[in-house]
C-alpha cells in the first residue's frame, strides 16, 4: 500500500499561528504536484474531534504523515497541541497512541519533552518539534513582517515540511533546516543581509542570526531515520512528457504518411 496521505492541521487563530500556517500552506501545492493525497483541518475545524476522526479505527482517509501548527499548550509541559480555544487537539496519554504507524511534524513549543516521546513509545513512526519555545519574534512588535520573520519561518517551518512531502528521511528533513539555517545566517552576517540585524530579540540575542541558531539548539526529531512516506511521481511533469511522447509521436505518423504519399506518387510517375 503506498502511504502518500497528509493530514494538515492549522487552528491559525493568532499571528503565530497564522504565520506558520501561511508557510505551511505554500508547500500544499508541492504535496499534490507529488502525488500526495491532502486533507487540511482549518481555524475552526482543527479541534481534537476532528482528529480523532481523521485519524481513528474507522476513518476512510488514515494519513500517512501528520503536520500541526499551534501552540504547545499553555502551560509549557510539553503534554499536549492546542486548538484557537486552548483546549488540547492531541495529548499525550488521552489520543496520542492514534498517531501509531504515522510520522508526525509537530510545529509547536516544548511538545518535544513529553509528547514526542510518548508518541514515539506508543508506535508512531517519527516525530519533529522544539524541546522549548519556538521563537520567531512575529506579532511582537519587533520587526514583525520582516526578513528575519521570513527566515526562521523558511528554516523552521517551510523547509521541514518540504522536505518531508518530498519523500526525505528523517535524517536529510535534520539536514535540509540546518542547512537552510546555515544560509539565512551567512545571508545576515555578510553582505546586504548585516542591514537586517537589530540589536537584541526578547531573550538577548542579536535578530534574527540568534534566533536561528537558538531554534536550531531546541529542534528535535525522535523516532526512526525512515518515515516511510512514498511520493508518487510528478503528476505535472509526467502529463508534460507524455504531451510530448503524443506530440512527437502524432508527428512521426504524419511525417510517414507523407512520406509514404510522396514516394507513392514519385514511383507512380
Amino acid at each position: 500500500m503506498v502511504r502518500n496521505k497528509v493530514l494538515i492541521i492549522c487552528p491559525a487563530f493568532d499571528t503565530i499561528t497564522n504565520y506558520m500556517s501561511f508557510y505551511v500552506q505554500k508547500a500544499i501545492d508541492d504535496a499534490l504536484r507529488q502525488g500526495f493525497d491532502v486533507t487540511v483541518l482549518w481555524k475552526a475545524y482543527a479541534n481534537r474531534e476532528q482528529f480523532d476522526c481523521y485519524t481513528g479505527s474507522n476513518s476512510d482517509f488514515s494519513p500517512d504523515l501528520v503536520i500541526i501548527a499551534s501552540h504547545g499548550g499553555p502551560d509549557g509541559e510539553g503534554s499536549r497541541i492546542a486548538d484557537s480555544d486552548f483546549n488540547s487537539i492531541i495529548e499525550k496519554d488521552v489520543n496520542d497512541s492514534q498517531l501509531r504507524d504515522r510520522s508526525v511534524i509537530a510545529l509547536s513549543c516544548y511538545t518535544g519533552l513529553q509528547l514526542g516521546n510518548s508518541a514515539v513509545e506508543k508506535g508512531a513512526l517519527f516525530y519533529s518539534g522544539f524541546n522549548d519555545a519556538f521563537i520567531s519574534l512575529a506579532g511582537t512588535g519587533n520587526n514583525d513582517g520582516g526578513q528575519g520573520v521570513y527566515a526562521i519561518m523558511d528554516t523552521y517551518v517551510y523547509t521541514q515540511v518540504l522536505a518531508a512531502i518530498r519523500g526525505a528521511t528523517a535524517s536529510e528533513i535534520k539536514s535540509a533546516v540546518e542547512n537552510k539555517k546555515l544560509y539565512w545566517k551567512q545571508y545576515f552576517t555578510s553582505g546586504e543581509g548585516v542591514d537586517y540585524i537589530y540589536r537584541e530579540d526578547l531573550i538577548g540575542l542579536k535578530f534574527p542570526p540568534g534566533l536561528l541558531e537558538y531554534n536550531w539548539n531546541i529542534f528535535v526529531t525522535l523516532g526512526q531515520d525512515n518515515l516511510n512516506l512514498e511520493p508518487l511521481p510528478d503528476y505535472y511533469g509526467k502529463l508534460l512528457q507524455l504531451g510530448l511522447q503524443a506530440g512527437i509521436g502524432l508527428g512521426t505518423v504524419i511525417l510517414s504518411a507523407l512520406t509514404a504519399v510522396f514516394l507513392y506518387k514519385k514511383l507512380k510517375k
